[in-house]
């Protein structure tokens, strides 16, 4: 952890070296077998180490996922997929290309002097404000934390300028991928959710011989009577637990996190995608879009 006065900045080489050795605590424990005392330690211990990354996604859910493991004593399939696909979104997600470009560009057109010109504060609140979805994922928490405080100061200290200066260059170092500014991105963590859905929800006057699939918790929210998975049936339609075969419509909840990539129910919108495109009809949509939609047609 580099603190650098006004905020914190968490080394993304320690944060991988944290990444890489969970994997290879999961990586010979078979799924639906009870944990040996010897896996349960080396997860108890991990959850330990890193105590002070679990506030910020992924590691957020990847902590409440092993702790689930702990208390089950098993580790289940889905749980498995879950738990390797926000490893996954850590190793590969880190910081998108084009985000690195315009970082290092920001910083070295700032200069010595710690002074950025209207223009370059327009530019940065302009990124600010397209990743707030962002804002309690891991790494961008930290730099839209630290970016957001040159908003109020005329001279950022050069001490400040060079510790998020560091931290970006260790990114370009550890950066899978095209050279930042080269090539494209992959465009996942820089993706609200909202782009992925279908614009229309098409599901005719009733839900009736439709299957659902929920992605994401779904209690009842506020001035909702049913949760979703109720609001679902209760209009004809039918659950499915899983994802095969392939439902008719993956509904992301309203408590599914807008960082759809850095969410254990990330896998399942990821499936989702490849499915359509692999021609499959399945469509995705929000709570709020069906909702909205079966209140204008019934």
């Amino acid at each position: 952890m580099r603190n650098s006065g006004s905020f914190k900045l968490s080394s993304p080489k320690q944060v991988l070296t944290a990444t890489s050795l969970l994997e290879k605590i999961l990586a010979d424990l078979p799924a639906k077998q009870t944990l040996s005392s010897e896996k349960r330690d080396a997860i108890q211990g991990w959850l330990e180490q890193n105590a002070a990354l679990q506030a910020k996604a992924p590691f957020k859910e990847l902590s409440e996922d092993l702790r689930d493991v702990l208390q089950s004593g098993v580790l289940s399939q889905e749980k498995s997929e879950d738990l390797q696909w926000l490893l996954n979104s850590l190793k590969e997600g880190l910081v998108e290309p084009e985000d690195l470009k315009f970082l290092r560009d920001l910083l070295a057109g700032m200069g010595p002097e710690g002074v950025l010109n209207s223009f370059q504060m327009g530019k940065l609140r302009a990124w600010l404000n397209a990743r707030t979805y962002l804002q309690e994922v891991w790494p961008y928490e930290e730099l839209l934390t630290a970016l957001a405080s040159f908003k109020y100061v005329e001279k950022i200290p050069y001490f400040e300028i060079n510790a998020i200066k560091n931290y970006v260059n260790e990114f370009l170092l550890l950066q899978r991928g095209p050279e930042p500014g080269r090539g494209k991105s992959k465009g996942a963590s820089s993706s609200p959710v909202l782009s992925i859905c279908s614009l229309r929800a098409d599901l005719g006057p009733s839900l009736s011989g439709k299957s659902f699939y929920i992605a994401g918790s779904s209690p009842a929210g506020r001035g909702q009577s049913l949760s979703l998975g109720e609001f679902i049936q209760d209009h004809g339609g039918r659950l499915t637990p899983q994802m095969n075969p392939v439902p008719d419509y993956l509904v992301i909840s309203a408590e599914a996190p807008p960082a759809w990539k850095y969410s254990r129910y990330g896998s399942k919108v990821a499936t989702a995608l490849a499915l359509k495109k692999a021609g499959h009809r399945i469509h995705i949509l929000l709570e709020s879009q069906l909702r909205t939609y079966l209140k204008k047609v019934v």
